[in-house]
């Protein structure tokens, strides 16, 4: 079977859950089946596999990128001749081939009314929101990460008869791989160097430290964990550490939170090349994201690392961490404070309760049993 990826960005060109995702679908498919896959780059094509399609994404212009990815996915196509595509993205064409579509989230098309933003963005958002109903309704086949994003697409308008629920895998091998591997000279760090073990007895790295590993974005709202660490007690500020590494998908962004560091200890890391290593190197992950996320995916892949989470409460990440982590009111940096004094101040009951989480992901999230749905999907689509 010939099957054809589609995706807007990948790694190691972009860094992000839903590029995680791709990515492991793509790693998989690619030992089962012929596979080829077209993406955008928007830093260097260099950076996605060599026999991949590529398309420059680089503009700054939304609607100039669309287009330029509508076009080259139709063009692509046409010379590729595969007997599925699978996409996480819209910006692709009617071909006449049968199309899986993954939606991750879409909860920013709800409630456009309510959002703090000006005419225009609204506008722009509005748009958008109709050309992704129209694109699902035409579609056959609908692969949703969560049965949060179902309920979405269902406000939405979408037939729920047509809308599939696949949760994301979590790269277990990977993990436990970096975590066999902690503080010796195999584990690297994003310059391609021995990664010293962070444990060790000094001032600074006998601290506490509170990691949130993401993608530095708005969205992503690292600057709720910096407020949040601002309003610790003086007494506890000189135990703890927080260590904030992630893709930079927005360089005024992290302007912002550089200015608001300073005199704090907090740690800015961009583009580290192995995120996962910052989850066996922190006590505490955090997850105060202010964006309604799809599946929630560092608060799945905290407790894959049997490490204690607090979380913004919204309904994907509670259908991950379930009852396993702590989860919070979004945009509230006094109650994550608190919240981080808590599991300091009872370390054991939260990395047993971590513990625990550790095996609920394990049995509920986990590649194998994921990709194992998509094959069964890939087999019905086939029959047809």
């Amino acid at each position: 079977m010939k099957l054809c990826i589609v995706t807007r960005f990948f790694p190691k060109d972009y860094y992000g859950g839903g590029e995680s995702v791709i990515y492991n679908i793509w790693k998989r498919a690619a030992v089962r089946y012929e596979v080829s896959l077209i993406s955008g780059w928007t830093k260097d094509p260099a950076l996605l596999p060599a026999d991949s399609y590529k398309v420059d994404l680089t503009s700054k212009n939304r609607f100039l990128r669309y287009i330029r990815l509508f076009s080259a996915v139709k063009r692509f196509v046409k010379e590729i001749k595969p007997d599925i595509i699978h996409t996480n993205t819209m910006e692709i064409p009617e071909t006449g081939i049968p199309t899986i579509v993954m939606v991750h989230h879409v909860s920013h098309f709800l409630d456009i009314v309510n959002i703090q933003n000006s005419f225009f963005a609204r506008l722009r958002l509005r748009i958008q929101r109709n050309l992704v109903v129209s694109r699902l309704n035409r579609a056959r086949f609908i692969v949703t990460v969560s049965n949060a994003t179902k309920e979405d697409l269902i406000r939405l308008g979408i037939d729920q008869e047509k809308i599939r629920v696949i949760h994301n895998g979590i790269d277990f091998e990977r993990f436990d791989s970096i975590k066999k591997n902690i503080g010796s000279s195999r584990l690297k760090n994003e310059k391609g160097k021995p990664q010293k073990e962070r444990k060790v007895q000094n001032d600074k790295d006998s601290r506490f430290t509170i990691a949130y590993p993401s993608r530095i974005s708005p969205e992503k709202a690292q600057h709720i964990a910096i407020n949040a660490i601002k309003l610790l007690p003086k007494e506890l500020l000189d135990k703890v550490n927080l260590v904030l590494p992630g893709f930079v998908s927005d360089e005024n962004y992290l302007k912002e939170l550089q200015s608001l560091i300073q005199g704090y200890p907090v740690e800015i890391l961009p583009n580290v090349d192995n995120i996962e290593q910052y989850y066996f190197l922190a006590d505490l992950i955090i997850f105060p994201t202010l964006l309604k996320e799809g599946f929630g995916l560092v608060a799945a892949e905290a407790l894959a690392c049997s490490k204690p989470i607090i979380a913004s409460d919204m309904p994907a990440i509670r259908e991950v961490v379930n009852e396993y982590g702590m989860l919070i009111e979004p945009n509230n940096p006094a109650r994550l404070a608190n919240a981080m004094i808590e599991v300091f101040k009872d370390k054991k009951k939260y990395a047993a309760l971590a513990n625990k989480g550790n095996i609920y992901v394990r049995k509920n999230f986990s590649w194998e049993t994921a990709f194992g749905k998509y094959e069964e999907l890939y087999g019905e689509i086939a029959k047809h």
